[in-house]
């Protein structure tokens, strides 16, 4: 919610000084219905805005305050003073979404910024290396760490397990006649 400042009540109706009282009437009713308290609750400027609007229209509905408001417009124009002026609610034209969007949208955008920095830029830098006095090649050992032979790949040993005959899905066949009983064969005899 923004104010903006205006200066006449021609201009808080939004309407020319020549308008017709008709004209006036159909400004005011638009903006009364347009910024009315009950629209705009919470928020404290729109009853002032509501009483700008109203005095407005009182002023300029009556045509004996008008006549009198337009001298005293025409005086002030001149002397060269800025006629009085008048405050104009103007409502917060995305609400809350918009705030939200926004919202998300910036911490989406810092979170983008800070990943990038933190794989670009490490935190602490290369890690140190350690400081090792020299030795002469005589002192090291040939082989620091003994090596362990590299055995072959061997297969495990199978287990057999014995067959259940009630799970054995060969034996549930049999069992209902749909194949024979196979004669089972060792594995190393053709």
């Amino acid at each position: 919610m923004t104010e903006h400042r205006c200066h006449s009540h021609y201009e808080t109706l939004g309407v020319d000084r020549r308008a017709s009282p008709e004209r006036v009437r159909l400004a005011y009713r638009r903006l009364a219905q347009k910024f009315h308290p009950d629209k705009h609750a919470g928020k404290s400027a729109a009853a002032t805005v509501m009483a700008a609007i109203n005095q407005a229209y009182e002023v300029l509905s009556d045509p004996a305050q008008r006549a009198g408001y337009d001298d005293g417009l025409a005086a002030e124009e001149a002397q060269g003073a800025t006629p009085g002026a008048a405050v104009v609610f103007v409502p917060d034209r995305f609400g809350w979404s918009a705030w939200l969007l926004w919202a998300t949208a910036s911490v989406a955008v810092l979170t983008v910024g800070f990943v990038m920095i933190r794989t670009w830029l490490p935190l602490h830098g290369p890690a140190p290396r350690p400081v090792v006095a020299a030795q002469p090649l005589s002192e090291v050992p040939a082989d620091p760490l003994p090596a362990r032979p590299v055995q072959p790949w061997t297969e495990p040993a199978q287990t057999a397990l014995p067959r259940n005959p009630e799970t054995d899905p060969v034996a549930r066949l049999v069992r209902e006649g749909t194949l024979e009983k196979p004669v089972r064969t060792s594995a190393g005899t053709p």
